[in-house]
């Protein structure tokens, strides 16, 4: 389900509405509806996981519909590893038979056991996948059937923890403009 807030004004904030033309309309309800979805980006920016910020940063407002009375936005991110940490999940491999996790510096810089030279790794079988290790015996990768990624939910508690602050962003854009044209 898709969380949706309105602001249900009384009977003026209508009437002031139908005296501003569309556009000066619509501009000051998507201003206010943007002021609301930024205290809820910040929540989520603050909550996503961070090992490398990455995620938190690519958190955007976008407008998805707009009109004089009515606007919607999406607060989100387009990565596309963003919605395995919110609700969490299993990854298997698509073309290969396990996943390779690099252990190693090397390994962490190459990224992938392909990019070693042939003959450089040595499968060891395990029971659950195996390990590819290097002439010395160091571990490069642990290879896995399949890894489970517990949920880190970021957007949707940054939503219900700052909906009354949302609303309140929102509430002042429209005070402040009704102020102005009043």
């Amino acid at each position: 389900m898709k969380p949706t807030v309105r602001i249900l004004g009384d009977k003026e904030l209508a009437a002031w509405f139908a005296k501003l033309d569309q556009a000066a309309a619509e501009e000051t309800l998507t201003l206010a509806v943007k002021a609301g979805g930024l205290v809820v980006q910040g929540a989520a920016q603050a909550k996503a996981p961070w090992k490398t910020h990455h995620l938190g940063r690519s958190i955007h407002i976008e407008v998805t519909k707009n009109s004089p009375n009515y606007v919607e936005i999406a607060i989100g991110t387009d990565l596309e590893y963003a919605a395995i940490h919110e609700f969490g999940g299993v990854i298997k491999p698509k073309n290969a038979k396990f996943l390779a996790i690099p252990v190693s510096s090397a390994a962490k810089i190459l990224i992938s056991p392909r990019k070693f030279k042939d003959g450089e790794l040595s499968f060891l079988p395990r029971s659950f996948g195996g390990l590819l290790v290097d002439r010395d015996g160091e571990v490069q990768f642990v290879l896995r059937t399949s890894v489970t990624i517990p949920a880190h939910p970021y957007l949707r508690p940054a939503l219900d923890e700052n909906e009354d602050e949302a609303a309140n962003a929102m509430a002042k854009v429209l005070a402040a403009k009704l102020r102005k044209f009043a």
